[in-house]
């Protein structure tokens, strides 16, 4: 006849037992469960191989491999001139060759002006990269995270095809800016204190993203990084409904120096030149954290943060 205590404990460990089994397996029972944060990751670079001097192509591509596997629910988005020399096969050829090669697969791609250099109609580009967007084209949007994320092709020289864009990004922004946050990415920024702001490419179709209250746009184009404040499409500040720009033109290109004045400088505006790196932006859902992740760690690394907002007052539904 076994002990009265034991027994107890015997019988008690098996009820132990289910009641850790139901807890693990319905975590609300007996504590309130938060549902873990969505967040998605982007890492951004353009402006990325020269074939004379790889040597800074190849630390980024590493750097963005790396940042990649270490961070869950994360691609990587290219910011054109992909080939920074004149995007020929064997000009492509280099940048196969070097680790950005590995990550074919990972990235979305948007083409910039040396993409284009031999081919203004079906440059090499679009045979080379898997996720580079309808061919001819190069324009397509998606979901990731919370977040509604638009690759757009600031390099058509056709008017029509840029017609066909702006029609096709009319239409996903209306159906999509309400419900979502959503971040725009191309080659030219609309404004810089560099010497490349390229207006009359983009401002078309950075006033159809202020008027649908994207909000953030990411561009390449100059060979610094910079992070400007929010702006209409006249190029003013306007804290309440314009759109920061972020331009990470880094990827190992030739260095562009620091514009000697910034024009948004009592605004915030940051530059940081000569130094390889990508940016980071975190996709929350009301939100977004960006940081600079340079190459070697001792360089200067901003970062900042901003919210999502409203459409502005002249939208028209």
């Amino acid at each position: 006849m076994s002990e009265p205590g034991k027994h107890v404990v015997r019988s008690i460990v098996p009820t132990i037992a289910i009641v850790l089994w139901y807890i693990t397996l319905y975590p609300g029972i007996g504590q309130t469960a938060e549902p873990p944060p969505q967040t998605a990751t982007i890492f951004g670079v353009g402006d990325i191989m020269q074939c004379a001097s790889p040597e800074g192509a190849e630390l980024t591509g590493r750097l963005m491999e790396r940042l990649l596997n270490e961070t869950r629910n994360s691609i990587g988005i290219t910011l054109g001139d992909n080939s920074n020399d004149n995007g020929t096969e064997d000009d492509y050829l280099c940048f196969d060759r070097s680790s950005w090669g590995r990550l074919m697969a990972r990235l979305r791609p948007t083409p910039g002006n040396h993409d284009y250099g031999v081919d203004k109609l079906l440059p090499f580009y679009y045979l080379y990269f898997p996720n580079a967007g309808p061919t001819r084209l190069g324009y397509s949007a998606f979901n990731f995270g919370p977040w509604r994320v638009y690759s757009i092709n600031s390099e058509l020289v056709s008017p029509e095809l840029r017609q066909e864009q702006l029609n096709w990004l009319e239409q996903d922004l209306h159906a999509n800016s309400k419900d979502r946050c959503t971040l725009a990415y191309f080659h030219r920024p609309p404004f810089s204190s560099g010497d490349f702001a390229s207006p009359a490419w983009v401002l078309p179709i950075f006033r159809k993203l202020y008027k649908y209250g994207v909000d953030l746009v990411v561009t390449g184009h100059e060979h610094f990084f910079a992070s400007l404040p929010p702006l209409n499409p006249s190029g003013d500040v306007e804290k309440a409904y314009g759109v920061p720009l972020l331009i990470s033109g880094t990827g190992g290109a030739r260095f562009f120096d620091k514009p000697k004045k910034l024009k948004y400088g009592q605004y915030g505006e940051m530059v940081v030149a000569r130094t390889l790196g990508v940016v980071r932006i975190d996709l929350k859902p009301a939100g977004y954290d960006w940081a600079f992740v340079p190459v070697n760690p001792g360089d200067q690394a901003p970062s900042g943060s901003g919210g999502c907002h409203n459409n502005p007052p002249g939208y028209v539904d």
